[in-house]
Formats: structure tokens, C-alpha cells, sequence
């Protein structure tokens, strides 16, 4: 066991050496999300950066920025309220603006309207209406059209002209244009523009033979039924399909995928030359993915590119990137075979040819190609599993470049050519700085653009500090975080909340400023709490076997390890052994409530939110990557159904629940009240009427009030 890093004295030294009398302390409306001061104590930053190939444009006080790249020092205005209105008669500034056309204009989202300026700003090149209600908009840059999902249909819109419906038969049953697949696998977007902009792609989901679910609005006087769509695992699933639209035609064909229906379809990736589509396909079962290549004219599968197979589960999230767009002879692939997420070079027969990187750390985010396509750019994990830098490689030699150094989480945006880089980046003593890079020639130039001030110097601070401990098995370090007073007396005591997620998908300690002056962390150590976080096997960017060893076992080797951190909690003398608790949302609210099932001897108090009770009442994607089916795996199902454990819980539990919720519905913590009513435990209960799957907006500050206001009655003020 031991500790990488203390604040203590260096937060002490950010205050200026200000006196403990003077030091302001915080509420919640200032550290929650939503409050109406939190605002004030979030470090300043820049507002919707972009990048052109010339230009770096930003909005500061409702007035869009441009700055030379050659010189970001110089700042013009570059739309202004005034200047907007004059130019197009709203009122209403965009509030967003993209790069479009090989740089060649900038779009500018507005409300009702979409806009095509000049990259100067004083000319209208295109005015598009977007479709009432509608969703995501995606670009065909090279032919002027834009395609917009709306009431599960796909429109194509043209410059002064009313949308297109392309799909009438699009409803609540048949989907168009949208996400499938609950958002997993990666896919964040429904269409795909090819390169040169004649082609669409998009998926068609069939959900009609999905059940629906009901939810139920109380806002109404009469309350409304809402059903959505969701199938559990084991259940049957939707049926996905991917059309290929053609602007001259104005016909739509759609790829033979075949049998069975209900695999899954994603990182589409078109070909240089518009011919064909790429698809990763994926079994139910989620351990056999295929890259299939589709003649995108007839609608034809052309090839199986490669497999991978694994025997747990795969989940393949990145499109392969074609080379050398004449002869199309060779691709890159991010891949986890190889244990790690890498970047591998493919010849286009699907043989490996080089992986390019290599080691005991991950790629987190590929950013595309040089224009020569000589490097290859992504943000990595390298140095430190809790830090982020950005890299490039070259291909096909593989040697490796960090472009970013300062140890810190890194989060890079590049322009259009892959010239410039806009980073932003904290620590746990960096409230945040941008930095703007420029190629010159083969070399990286680098101009600090901005640095936020630290925001909450004049407050009184806990002492924060992260560190490593052991895994269960002794085999990895995990690393975590502690929040806790200041001045503890010698000898005092203090109360201790786990605060745990343990999924997948999900990283809480990281060495950022958000992550470790986390805002309830810091008003509960101010009011006489210890706060601690670890991030156990079983969670993110940590590699295959880090992230997969909870494979149909969900909640055990995840609960070992958040127990070692209790172990270490026990270690320190302010810490009162008979006063732990346990807080977590979602996956953090099965983790919460197994605990205090599983360990009641240790935690007394638990608040779980929105928390799984039955993995066989989750969604298909999600659940059956991890647990296999109810029908495969009974005994895993069986083992990790708390409803069946109900009558094991000895401490103060409140559970927590959006009534609207979509992703763990309302039913998993009404059936845990109903097991334990019928077991002769006694959970509490908290509704938050008209919220989804976390509580959102100035309710924020309800919800953690009440979490906080739990711990003092239980935990804080327990009677010994």
C-alpha cells in the first residue's frame, strides 16, 4: 500500500497563505451541478472552440471570436449580435458554429435555421430550415444537402426549400436515422454521409417486435402513458438494417445483411471512392465480430474482411481508416486482440501488416489522419492510466510521438487538416489551461492561449489526495481518492462514505480538476465527512482482462476490491470504523446496495441511486455482453439478484429513483421495496417525479441535499 501524492501543503500554498478565519465555505448551490451559484467556482474556460484550417473561433460574452492561427494573440470580433442580425435578421445568435467544406465556409446552428457563412462572416452562402423537433444534423459538405432525423424519419434538406421526408413509413415501430443499439458499441451517430456527399447512409431499426415498456408522466391530471421501447436481456431484440440513400437518384437501396436479424451493427466507414461501406458485425452472444465490406450500388456483401473473436466478449467502437485513397490496398484498425486498445495496419485483405502501438495502455480517442496520411493522431493513456496526453505515430515505421507533456488530463479538438490542435487540460493543481498547436513543417509549435484562474483560492479547502492500493488478487494497482477535513484533532473520529461506480465504461479517479475536487466530496469533508473513491477492476482504461474479469459474475471481484479500499480506510487513525457508509449511482447503486447487503458488519448507511437489482431486468446490449443471457448464465443471474437478498439488509438504506427513468427503469428499486416489505427489512424510499436517469437542473441540489441530510441523521449522528 502506498500514497503517490498529498496537496495538502501545496493547496495551502494556493491561498496566498490567507488565514483560516478568512476562509470562505461552500454550499450546495455552489459545488452541485445546477445550482444557482455553481457557476462561480467552475474554472473559466473558453466557450465552443473551433478550429479552421486558418482560424481559431470562439464565443466570449454572446460574441463569436476569430483569431489567425498564425498568431492567436490577435483577436477581431467575428460575429457579433449586431453583425448577425444585420446579416440574417434573427435576433437569436447561433449557438454553435462548425468548420464546413474542405474549410471553404463555416455552418451556423441557430434554433430553426441552419446557415452556411463566409469564413469572414459577412456573407450568406445557404440557408437551410431544419425540420421542427428534430434531432442531430449531418453535412453533405461537398453537395449542399443536410439530413436531419425527426419524428423517426430522415429528411434531406436543401438551401431554401422545405425538408424532404425520405422514410414516410418511419414511426414509433420502424426508426430511421437514429442511434440503435441503446447507444452502445461506440455509435453516437444514426447517418453517414459518404466522402463525396452524393451517398447517405443510415440505419433503419425495427423495433416492433420489442416490448414495450410502460412508463407513466403524473404531471398530467390524468396520467399519461408513455411506453418506451426496451428489451431485457434474454428477451427478443430489434431488427437493424443500413440504407444507402442516393441525392440523384432519390432512391433508396438497402444492404443484405441476412440472418440472423438481431446482431448488431456498427462503425460504418465509407470507402475514399463512395463504392463501398464498411460495417462491423456483431453476434447476440458479443464474442464474434466480422468486418464485412458492402457494395454500396447493389446493395451486396462484397467480402468478409477479418474476424475477431473472444471468449468472454468483444465490443468493437472505432470504424477502420482506409489508406491511401488511390489504391485503397491497406486500413488501420483500433483493436483490443492484442489485450490492449492499439492501433494495428491491415492490409485489405484483413492481414495484419504492423501493429503500430504497443504496450500496457490504451488509445482513448483517435482523431484522424494526416492529410498525407503519414501519421495518425489519438489521445493516450501512456504515462499514467489516470492522465491523458496527446501522441501521433507514423506509419508505416510505428514510431511513436507524445505531443503533450504536461503530466495532466489532456482533451485535444483538431482543425479540419489536422494542422492545428486546441488542448485543454487540468490536474489536481491546474484548474485549467489551452493550448494552441501549429505544424510547421514536421514540428509542433505550441502558444499558451489561456490559463484559468483557480476559482476557489479564497475558499477553505479539505485536504484531497490520491494514491494506489492493491487489487484483491494482488495483482494490479487501483488507484483512488480521499477527501477529509482539515485540522483533525488528534484522537477525533470521523465518518467515511464510499463513493463507487466499479463498471464499465466508466473512470472516476483521474488526475483532473473536476475528478478530484469533485463538489459533493468537498461539502461533505466540510461538514466532518472522509470521502473516499476507487476505481476496482471491472472499470475503464484499464485494459481487456482489467475491464472483463467481472464477465458473468457482475458485482463480486468489483465488491473485493472496493473492500481493500474499505481496508485501507480502517488504516487511518481519523477514520471511525463503526461510522462507514456507501454512496453510488446506477451501476454505483447495485455496487451500494450489495455492499450493505453483503458487508453489513462494515457499512451502515447506504444511498443508491437509480441502482440495478436484477441484471435480467436490463437492457439486451448491455446486460448480455457482461452476463450472458438469464437462460445462459442462471446461476450469475441468480447469484447477483438482490431482490432475492432483500431480507440481508440490516442498516439505513435509502434508494433513489427517477419515475421516467428509461436506462434502469423504476421497477428495479419498487420490486427491492416490495422484497424487503416481504422480508421484514425496512429500506427508505425517494422519488423524484418527472426525472430520467439522474436528477438533473436546480433539483440537483434537492437530490444531494437529501443524500447529505441522510448521512447526517444516519451515519454522522448514529447513536453508538
Amino acid at each position: 500500500m502506498k500514497k503517490t501524492l498529498s496537496v495538502s501543503l501545496l493547496l495551502i500554498l494556493l491561498l496566498g497563505g490567507k488565514a483560516t478565519a478568512q476562509m470562505k465555505t461552500f454550499t450546495l448551490d455552489q459545488l452541485i451541478p445546477g445550482g444557482k451559484e455553481s457557476h462561480t467556482i467552475v474554472p473559466e474556460s473558453t466557450a465552443r472552440p473551433l478550429l479552421t484550417n486558418t482560424h481559431f473561433i470562439y464565443k466570449r460574452d454572446n460574441i463569436w471570436v476569430a483569431a489567425p492561427l498564425s498568431d492567436v494573440s490577435k483577436h477581431r470580433p467575428f460575429l457579433t449580435p449586431d453583425s448577425w442580425k444585420s446579416l440574417t435578421g434573427e435576433e437569436e445568435m447561433p449557438y454553435a458554429i462548425s468548420p464546413g467544406a474542405k474549410g471553404s465556409y463555416l455552418i451556423a446552428y441557430h434554433p430553426s435555421f441552419v446557415y452556411h457563412i463566409s469564413n469572414d462572416g459577412k456573407q450568406i452562402l445557404a440557408k437551410y430550415r431544419s425540420v421542427p423537433g428534430g434531432d442531430k444534423l449531418y453535412h453533405s459538405t461537398e453537395k449542399g444537402a443536410i439530413s436531419q432525423s425527426a419524428n423517426h424519419k430522415v429528411y434531406i434538406i436543401y438551401p431554401d426549400a422545405e425538408p424532404q421526408e425520405i422514410t414516410p413509413d418511419g414511426s414509433r415501430e420502424v426508426v430511421y436515422g437514429e442511434v440503435p443499439h441503446r447507444n452502445e458499441f461506440g455509435i453516437n451517430d444514426g447517418m453517414f454521409w459518404s466522402p463525396g456527399g452524393r451517398l447517405l447512409a443510415f440505419y433503419r431499426m425495427d423495433q416492433s417486435m420489442v416490448t414495450d415498456y410502460p412508463l407513466v408522466n403524473t404531471a398530467a391530471r390524468i396520467s399519461e402513458h408513455t411506453p418506451i421501447k426496451y428489451p431485457m436481456a434474454g428477451m427478443a431484440s430489434h431488427h437493424v438494417t443500413v440504407g444507402i440513400y442516393d441525392l440523384e437518384s432519390q432512391k433508396t437501396i438497402y444492404l443484405k445483411t441476412g440472418a440472423p436479424e438481431d446482431r448488431y451493427f456498427t462503425n460504418l466507414a465509407w470507402s475514399p471512392d463512395d463504392r463501398y461501406l464498411y460495417i462491423d458485425e456483431v453476434n447476440r452472444e458479443q464474442n464474434h465480430c466480422s468486418l464485412v465490406m458492402y457494395d454500396v450500388r447493389t446493395g451486396e456483401k462484397v467480402r468478409e474482411i477479418l474476424q475477431e473473436t473472444h471468449p468472454k466478449y468483444i465490443e468493437p467502437s472505432d470504424p477502420i481508416i482506409p489508406l491511401n485513397s488511390k489504391k485503397q490496398d491497406s486500413f488501420l484498425r483500433l483493436s483490443r486482440n492484442n489485450g490492449f486498445k492499439h492501433l494495428i495496419l491491415f492490409t485489405k485483405n484483413g492481414a495484419k501488416s504492423k501493429q503500430l502501438t504497443k504496450g500496457e495502455w490504451e488509445i482513448t480517442d483517435f482523431h484522424g489522419l494526416s492529410a498525407d496520411h503519414k501519421y495518425a493522431y489519438f489521445t493516450c493513456n501512456i504515462n499514467n492510466p489516470t492522465e491523458r496526453q496527446v501522441a501521433r505515430v507514423a506509419i508505416p515505421s510505428g514510431k511513436m510521438e507524445l505531443i503533450t507533456s504536461v503530466p495532466a488530463y489532456h482533451t485535444a479538438l483538431f482543425n479540419p487538416g489536422l494542422t492545428a490542435i486546441f488542448d485543454r487540460f487540468s490536474s489536481q493543481t491546474i484548474p485549467g489551461q489551452e493550448d494552441i498547436y501549429t505544424l510547421k513543417g514536421n514540428k509542433w509549435k505550441k502558444e499558451t492561449f489561456f490559463k484559468s484562474e483557480n476559482p476557489i483560492s479564497d475558499f477553505r479547502l479539505p485536504n484531497v489526495e490520491r494514491g494506489i492500493i492493491k487489487d484483491a488478487s494482488g495483482k494490479y494497482d487501483l488507484h483512488y481518492k480521499i477527501t477529509y477535513p482539515k485540522d483533525i484533532k488528534p484522537g477525533e473520529k470521523l465518518p467515511a462514505i464510499v463513493y463507487v461506480y466499479g463498471g464499465p465504461h466508466a473512470q472516476l479517479v483521474t488526475n483532473s480538476w473536476n475528478s478530484l475536487n469533485r463538489g459533493w466530496d468537498i461539502f461533505m469533508a466540510q461538514n466532518g465527512y472522509v470521502v473516499f473513491t476507487v476505481d476496482s477492476r471491472g472499470s475503464a482504461n484499464r485494459g481487456l482482462e482489467f475491464e472483463n474479469v467481472t464477465f458473468r459474475r457482475l458485482g463480486e471481484v468489483e465488491m473485493a476490491d472496493q473492500m481493500k479500499g474499505v481496508e485501507y480506510l480502517l488504516s487511518l487513525p481519523f477514520v471511525d470504523p463503526d461510522r462507514i457508509g456507501v454512496h453510488g449511482w446506477s451501476y454505483g447503486g447495485f455496487m451500494t446496495t450489495n455492499l450493505m447487503l453483503t458487508h453489513s458488519d462494515i457499512f451502515k448507511v447506504g444511498v443508491a441511486g437509480g441502482p440495478v437489482m436484477d441484471w435480467s431486468m436490463y437492457e439486451v446490449m448491455y446486460g448480455e455482453r457482461y452476463m450472458d443471457t438469464p437462460q445462459s448464465n442462471p446461476e450469475g443471474y441468480n447469484t447477483n439478484n438482490l431482490l432475492k437478498r432483500a431480507g440481508d439488509l440490516k442498516g439505513r438504506l435509502l434508494l433513489i429513483h427517477g419515475d421516467l427513468d428509461p436506462t434502469v427503469v423504476w421497477q428495479h428499486s419498487i420490486q427491492f421495496v416490495r422484497a424487503a416489505v416481504d422480508a421484514g427489512t425496512y429500506p427508505d424510499y425517494m422519488v423524484y417525479p418527472g426525472h430520467e436517469h439522474n436528477v438533473r437542473g436546480p433539483q440537483r441540489v434537492h437530490l444531494y441535499f437529501t443524500i447529505s441530510r441522510y448521512f447526517d441523521d444516519h451515519l454522522k449522528n448514529i447513536r453508538k
